[in-house]
């Protein structure tokens, strides 16, 4: 199968179909973001881990983590992770990384999930700031790192991000798989 996102013109916006090539059929999988646009992969394409399909999508309040099980057609928010702007989703073994934010307490750092709540985690986080309150009330990070550009070497997952006081350039940073 392939999966993609499309706007199959009943108004219910872009949202994630599949092909099955062996029959020729083409359907919507799951409306996201009922009567709207969800663009699921915009900013992350489509990553999978097993039977998993994992993408970004917009459910109507930002884009969030997404998942798709081939193995029974269920499709689910991972959790309430903000993804961000730049590009990046890393496997290892059963695992993927992913540049996020926690409910903007963390600014955008490095979490990783094994698909369901309880295994999505914070791994590191590298540029850490205030805790502010906006103009409306909601709390956010003042810092962010923005991980991106990840690449897995033997046991090691290498990716930019801006440390600590980087405002404008990314610096290299590494995470040992085995600890």
């Amino acid at each position: 199968r392939l999966y993609f996102d499309a706007n199959g013109g009943t108004g219910d916006g872009v949202e994630l179909w599949a092909h099955d090539t062996a029959t020729g059929s083409t359907w919507q999988v799951y409306d996201i973001n009922g009567g709207g646009d969800s663009d699921p992969g915009m900013y992350t394409g489509f990553t999978a881990v097993g039977t998993k399909i994992y993408f970004g999508a917009n459910d109507g309040n930002g884009h969030r983590l997404w998942v798709h099980d081939t193995s029974n057609g269920a499709t689910w928010s991972v959790s309430n992770l903000l993804l961000t702007a730049y590009p990046g989703l890393a496997v290892v073994g059963s695992t993927l990384y992913v540049a996020a934010s926690g409910a903007g307490l963390n600014g955008y750092e490095l979490w990783k999930t094994d698909g369901t709540v309880p295994g999505t985690v914070l791994v590191v986080d590298i540029n850490t700031g205030s805790i502010i309150e906006d103009w409306m009330g909601n709390l956010e990070s003042t810092s962010n790192s923005y991980p991106h550009n990840f690449v897995v070497i033997g046991d090691k997952l290498f990716f930019s991000a801006a440390g600590p006081g980087i405002l404008v350039n990314d610096e290299l940073w590494w995470l040992d798989l085995n600890a």
